[in-house]
């Protein structure tokens, strides 16, 4: 997958994940829940850059075991992050809403159907610029 690719799918992806956030703020939540969603668009944004730039460089790897391996990580990365976000926030601005978790899930499902898009692009290119 060639990098210009990347980058548009990316931005559509945070566009959307902005959009829907917006959507479920403005309908059902009050504004000082955004922090969370908003510190989820900058994780993920960040993270898929990475994963992109490994997964790039293991497609032309002589290991064909690489890119499951960072697959795999990814997903335990991820997790880990999403889990690690979500209580710092938690901690730190004490919501008052139960349901400031549906943004930051729409942004988590956004980004992880991108990511898979994009792998499966990336696996099937094998290092095509």
């Amino acid at each position: 997958m060639k990098k210009i690719v990347f980058y548009k799918q990316l931005i559509l992806a945070i566009c959307t994940s902005f959009a829907a956030v917006a959507s479920i703020n403005f309908f059902f939540l009050q504004d000082d829940e955004w922090i969370i969603s908003l510190s989820a668009i900058l994780l993920f944004s960040v993270l898929s850059i990475i994963v992109f730039l490994f997964a790039k460089k293991a497609s032309t790897s002589s290991n064909k075991y690489l890119f499951i391996r960072i697959i795999v990580i990814n997903v335990f990365v991820k997790i880990f992050l999403s889990f690690a976000l979500f209580f710092a926030v938690f901690q730190l601005s004490k919501p008052s809403s139960r349901f400031f978790i549906i943004p930051f899930l729409m942004v988590y499902l956004i980004f992880t159907f991108f990511e898979t898009n994009v792998l499966m692009q990336q696996s099937k290119s094998k290092g095509n610029s």
